[in-house]
């Protein structure tokens, strides 16, 4: 996913704010990570890297937009030497890494409950996310073995998760064999009406937010925060990346 927009700071801005100073009006290049920053193997290619800092040096922004959590994005963020806020959970998350969140929008204590008892008694591993920063999981799957080296970041495994579950979770997430998935999808739908968003972020795994939560819904409020003005989607994205060679 590719956006490329326009930016400018509010004149209400806080010259002093880690986002956002002073500056002319700037375009701002909103790219997903897996499958375009990142490869399959979840590494950077150097002739991305070299894309991006290409593009930063046109005065254009660059915002990681994810369906990630921040504890898996912030490497990425920081390697590209990023200063935009990021964008994570499939938007449910948004702000910089060590400041409060920009926007929010969590699963409240009674979502996570309600999707662990609808989840229950299906071949499958439930993970949820107490903070943007850990990661949860209530079992370990042939598929999920080898996710601490994949994404470089500590996974928590905790049997009885479901039973001891306190508070909101950013999101949650359904790993499954693929022809689990969309089966699982159209139950959790049937049951549960429009009250949750599910997104099937890779073949063998969907994550759930609530109703109305999605990338786009993150980006705005990126856009719309007090710090900024309105974003105005250009159509020249791709058009810029290849300019300059990029296969991103």
């Amino acid at each position: 996913m590719i956006t490329v927009a326009a930016v400018s700071p509010s004149p209400i801005a806080d010259r002093r704010s880690p986002i956002v100073s002073a500056m002319p009006p700037r375009r701002l290049l909103a790219l997903d990570l897996d499958g375009t920053v990142v490869d399959e193997h979840c590494l950077l290619p150097g002739a991305h890297r070299d894309a991006l800092a290409t593009i930063a040096t046109m005065d254009v922004a660059i915002a990681i937009v994810t369906g990630r959590s921040l504890l898996t994005t912030r490497p990425v963020w920081k390697l590209l030497g990023l200063t935009t806020p990021l964008v994570c959970f499939n938007g449910a998350w948004v702000g910089l890494p060590g400041c409060n969140p920009i926007a929010q929008c969590v699963l409240e204590e009674d979502d996570v409950r309600l999707i662990f008892s609808e989840l229950a008694g299906i071949d499958g591993a439930v993970c949820c996310y107490p903070t943007a920063d850990r990661w949860l999981m209530d079992r370990e799957l042939p598929l999920t073995r080898h996710w601490r080296e994949l994404y470089q970041v500590p996974i928590d495994i905790i049997p009885d998760l479901r039973a001891m579950w306190r508070g909101s979770s950013c999101k949650m997430m359904f790993v499954a064999r693929p022809e689990l998935i969309a089966p699982t999808i159209a139950r959790l739908r049937a049951r549960l009406g429009e009250r949750f968003h599910f997104v099937i972020s890779q073949h063998d795994r969907f994550e759930i937010h609530r109703h109305g939560i999605t990338k786009a819904w993150g980006l705005g409020k990126l856009a719309n925060h007090p710090q900024f003005v309105a974003l105005t989607v250009h159509r020249d994205a791709f058009g810029m990346i290849e300019k300059i060679g990029a296969r991103i």
